[in-house]
């Protein structure tokens, strides 16, 4: 079992908490049927240019106003943080802020934190299609 709880055809309906965020109501866009999570936070990531804003204050290593550092796995210097997207930018490279270079992006990520989820996990799953049921 895995503590990610990955919700696939999901959208917030509402946000709830007495003076900040402590739950979020979600629902399945193909049924409507509703859920309730408990959460610590809510980030956004919505927008055509990215700008770190208050998450600069979070201790990661920063470059510029738009981008957060990361090495080839996607991580931050935080430990357990990684980062994808336009906002993060590898040492040396240039960033192209295009959304094929995200979901790419996203796949490694998703990846490298599985293995921090379940220590020997393969890094690399498989492809869909060599998957049973």
């Amino acid at each position: 079992a895995s503590a990610v709880d990955l919700r696939i055809f999901h959208e917030i309906r509402e946000l709830q908490g007495e003076g900040h965020v402590q739950r979020a109501v979600i629902f399945d866009n193909r049924t409507d049927e509703e859920d309730t999570l408990e959460v610590d936070a809510v980030i956004l990531a919505l927008g055509l240019r990215a700008d770190l804003g208050s998450i600069r204050e979070w201790g990661l290593e920063a470059i510029g106003r738009r981008y957060v550092r990361i090495n080839s796995r996607m991580e931050t210097k935080l430990p357990s943080v990684f980062a994808a997207g336009d906002v993060a930018l590898q040492e040396d490279l240039d960033p192209l802020n295009l959304i094929v270079v995200g979901y790419g992006q996203v796949t490694v990520v998703v990846n490298y934190a599985y293995t921090r989820i379940k220590p020997g996990g393969k890094v690399f799953p498989g492809h869909s299609s060599e998957k049973s049921g």
